[in-house]
C-alpha cells in the first residue's frame, strides 16, 4: 500500500496480511540462539528510500518475555544467495517481548534501500519453544518523509547472542538518586565510523516487582576517564505488568560523534533495579 502525503513525500508499506491482519511470518532457528533461514519480507523497493520502520509482531508461547535477534538484508538480485548478493546491513537487532503477552514494536532503521532491492530478514531467539511466533512488516519512506537523511552503515555494539543471551550488555544502574556505574558499550572495539545517529534497545531479565522509572545518561569515553555526558536522563517507564521497559527502543538519536571514541552509559533507578540490558545500533 502506497501513501502520498500532500507535499509529494510518499510513505510504502509492504509485508502486512489484510486477511489475517498479520505480516509475513519468520521462523527463528530450530535451535536456541541459532539464525533461521533467511526470508523476504515481502517488500521490494520501487525507487530509493531514505530509510524504513521495521514493524514486528511477538506471539510468545509461555513464560518470561522472549529474547529475538534480528538480522536485516537486501538484495537486488532475483536469486537470492547469502554468500554472494546479500548485503547485510543490521545485524543482531535485539528486542523483547513481554511476559506471556503479544506485543509489536516498530524500529525507525534510516538505512538507504536502492530502488529494485529486496529486503529478507532472518532470526533466533533465546529458547526452544517451537510455538513462539513473530511476523514483521515493512513501511518504506521516501522523498524526505522523515526529513532526515539515509545513512549506509549500521554497527552494532553490546549485543550477546550465544549462551542465555540475546540480551544485550548487562548495566547496574543505581537506586535513585545514587548513579549507577558506567558501562562501555564500545568495549570490544571503539567506534569504527562517525556516527550521526544511534538507536538504544533497553529491557530487563527476570520479573519487575513493581512499576517504576529509570534515567540513563549517554556518555563519550570509558568508565575510568570519566565520560562526558552527551545527552542525559532518557527517561523509561517500568511496567511490572508485562515485564518490559517503556519504550523499549528510543532512537534514531541524531548526533556528531568522531570515529575512534567510545560510548558508555549509565542509569539510575527509582526502586532497587532489576538486571538491565542495553545494545547500541549506530548510523554513519
Amino acid at each position: 500500500m502506497t501513501i502520498l502525503g500532500d507535499d509529494g513525500q510518499l510513505w510504502d508499506q509492504q509485508g502486512i496480511v489484510y486477511t489475517t491482519g498479520r505480516g509475513v511470518l519468520v521462523n527463528p532457528g530450530i535451535v536456541a540462539h541459532q539464525k533461521g533461514a533467511w526470508s523476504s519480507v515481502a517488500f521490494t523497493a520501487d525507487r530509493d528510500y531514505n530509510g524504513f520502520l521495521f514493524q514486528v509482531f511477538m506471539q510468545p508461547a509461555s513464560g518470561f518475555g522472549v529474547g529475538w535477534a534480528f538480522d536485516l538484508a537486501w538484495s537486488n538480485v532475483d536469486t537470492f544467495s547469502p554468500e554472494t548478493n546479500v548485503y547485510t546491513f543490521v545485524r543482531n537487532l535485539i528486542v523483547q517481548s513481554p511476559s506471556q503477552l503479544s506485543a509489536g514494536l516498530t524500529f525507525h532503521i534510516p538505512m538507504a534501500i536502492p530502488t529494485g532491492a529486496t529486503i529478507y530478514v532472518r532470526c533466533q531467539q533465546n529458547t526452544t519453544t517451537a510455538n513462539n511466533t513473530l511476523d514483521v512488516a515493512i513501511t518504506g519512506l521516501a522523498d524526505g518523509v522523515d526529513g532526515s537523511p539515509a545513512y549506509g552503515i549500521c554497527t552494532s555494539y553490546g549485543t550477546l547472542t550465544t549462551g542465555t543471551q540475546q540480551r544485550g550488555t548487562a548495566v547496574t544502574a543505581g537506586t535513585a538518586p545514587t548513579l549507577g556505574g558506567w558501562v562501555d558499550l564500545t568495549s570490544i572495539a571503539p567506534l569504527s565510523h562517525p556516527v550521526r545517529a544511534l538507536i538504544l534497545s533497553m529491557f530487563t531479565i527476570g520479573a519487575i516487582a513493581s512499576t517504576a522509572r529509570i534515567y540513563w545518561d549517554i556518555g563519550l569515553g570509558v568508565p575510568a576517564d570519566p565520560p562526558t555526558v552527551l545527552i542525559p536522563n532518557i527517561a523509561q517507564a517500568v511496567s511490572s505488568t508485562h515485564d518490559q521497559y517503556i519504550p523499549q527502543i528510543i532512537g534514531p538519536i541524531p548526533v556528531q560523534i568522531p570515529a575512534g571514541k567510545s560510548i558508555s552509559v549509565r542509569g539510575t533507578h527509582s526502586i532497587s533495579p532489576p538486571a538491565l540490558r542495553v545494545a547500541l545500533y549506530t548510523f554513519s
